[in-house]
């Protein structure tokens, strides 16, 4: 005799979480990352309007024309610099959405089908605010190894790169020089022959995701909803994570 169904994804409500993170990764591709496609070019102009509002100054009596381009030319140096930064920003901005909306459909999904089952507001409280490790362990314990799954790497990093980007300096930081180096200043660790002075010069500012990571990511939080089975019944519990036992409890006893 089958078990009760604790967890249901519904094949509609499935293909209706991936088509929506689909939509928002295309959407801001073509929207956002798509205006820096020719920074050098705006580079180029800028320097050549930076220059024109200045040639008025110009007094070929006294001053050197060649000092003219070459101040152009550092100041569109500069205004390089700052928008590749801000291409990089609006990439980790786009990761950090990303992100966070997988992990509160995640959440949502998981009080919605509790509620089935469980009544209590402290289990639906823990599910919100425990960690991504706790949120992989409570899956795992009705006997789906989210940890065995490929696309769990790939989660794994994008969790780490959104930290490190609103957090800078901490744990996530230090994680991704040990373990995802190709994460920071374009793999740099991996291409220095004295790692630990690198690590240690090494920091938030140097966080550098390219749009190969984005497609990382994306890819990732597709196949972990893909991979979602469509039902998991009270046969496949095995018993609840340490941190959310106490909570059942209360639950349990609460009138």
């Amino acid at each position: 005799m089958v078990g009760y169904t604790l967890f249901h994804m519904d094949p509609g409500y499935r293909q209706n979480l991936i088509e929506k993170h689909r939509f928002y990764v295309n959407e801001g591709r073509s929207r956002l990352l798509t205006q820096f496609d020719d920074v050098s070019a705006e580079a180029d102009a800028f320097a050549e309007k930076w220059a024109s509002e200045r040639s008025h100054l110009f007094d070929p009596e006294r001053d050197d024309p060649s000092d003219l381009d070459e101040r152009a030319w550092e100041e569109s140096i500069t205004f390089y610099g700052m928008l590749d930064d801000l291409h990089a920003d609006v990439r980790l901005a786009i990761i950090a959405g990303m992100y966070h909306g997988w992990d509160k459909d995640l959440r949502d999904w998981i009080v919605t089908q509790i509620r089935h089952w469980h009544s209590g507001k402290d289990v639906p409280a823990e599910i919100w605010s425990v960690n991504f490790a706790g949120l992989m362990e409570f899956l795992s314990c009705f006997g789906w190894a989210v940890d065995d799954l490929p696309c769990h790497r790939g989660l794994d990093r994008c969790r780490l790169v959104v930290n490190a980007y609103k957090h800078g300096e901490g744990p996530a930081l230090e994680s991704l020089k040990n373990h995802h180096s190709d994460l920071l200043a374009g793999g740099l660790l991996d291409a220095t022959p004295n790692r630990e002075l690198a690590k240690r010069l090494l920091g938030y500012r140097h966080l550098k995701v390219t749009d190969g990571h984005l497609d990382e990511f994306s890819d990732a939080i597709v196949d972990f909803w893909a991979a979602m089975p469509e039902t998991i019944s009270e046969d496949d519990f095995r018993s609840w994570p340490d941190w959310l036992e106490k909570a059942v409890a209360r639950d349990k006893e609460a009138p």
